[in-house]
């Protein structure tokens, strides 16, 4: 049976306070180089150089905030340990976890400790054929199955660790949100009846999560703007649902 109400898409809010991050940083494949819109690859998991980045915290909006305790940043999430105790009791799922150097926005120490944390569960519970994204086409309203927006590349042997999802260094992906994502189509049933957040196969970096984990993580969300969190993409019209929040939010 089909549900795809289930699920939601965690998406990092395009408004609101944001990290500002530093740091030594580690190789990416250039897509570059094969043409000029090819997407670019995403990781399923932490990076490894993410130990080495600096976090700093936005200025909350009124001085005795409270530091914000969760953050979608990239393709991972940086949290308090709090959150992270919330994601290891109730998530079921695997969590690559790294505990990461944080600042306030003055430079000093944070008061909590923060981690960088990835769910690296993988389902492979997407139906290609009838989840849909828009091309770049004359006429917009055009929609084509995800099985006709694959992407695909082989990797040096030297980025396959962080980038390579499928075997002899490849990497493939659906369709990124940018490329006009619209409906996605979940096949329940290939899902781990316990399993609360993960990334479905060949989506590398997109995180889903039931609707039900997403209101008790936002619930216990503290010291940020309400709702920009994370935005909850409705995943049978990702587009629209996008829109509505930068409206919302304007």
């Amino acid at each position: 049976m089909n549900v795809p109400h289930q699920f939601i898409f965690m998406e990092r809010p395009f408004y609101g306070p944001n990290l500002a991050v530093s740091g030594v940083i580690g190789l990416a494949p250039d897509t570059s180089l094969l043409g000029h819109l090819k997407p670019v690859c995403v990781r399923s998991r932490l990076p490894n150089f993410v130990e080495n980045l600096i976090f700093t915290l936005p200025e909350p909006a009124r001085r005795g905030d409270v530091e914000q305790n969760f953050f979608i940043h990239s393709t991972f999430f940086i949290m308090t340990e709090d959150i992270l105790n919330f994601f290891i009791e109730l998530a079921n799922c695997s969590l690559d976890i790294q505990k990461v150097t944080t600042l306030r926005y003055d430079g000093t120490r944070t008061h909590s400790t923060y981690y960088a944390i990835c769910p690296t569960t993988v389902v492979d519970c997407i139906d290609p054929d009838r989840s849909l994204f828009g091309r770049f086409h004359p006429d917009i309203s055009k929609k084509e199955p995800f099985s006709e927006g694959i992407t695909q590349y082989t990797l040096d042997p030297i980025l396959s660790e962080e980038f390579s999802n499928s075997s002899n260094n490849t990497y493939i992906s659906y369709p990124r949100l940018y490329q006009g994502v619209s409906t996605v189509h979940i096949l329940d049933e290939k899902i781990p009846r316990d399993t609360q957040i993960f990334q479905p196969k060949h989506w590398p970096g997109v995180i889903i999560a039931t609707k039900a984990f997403a209101n008790k993580l936002e619930s216990i969300c503290k010291g940020g703007t309400p709702g920009c969190y994370f935005w909850a993409l409705d995943l049978e019209d990702l587009n629209k649902s996008h829109a509505q929040y930068l409206h919302d939010f304007r």
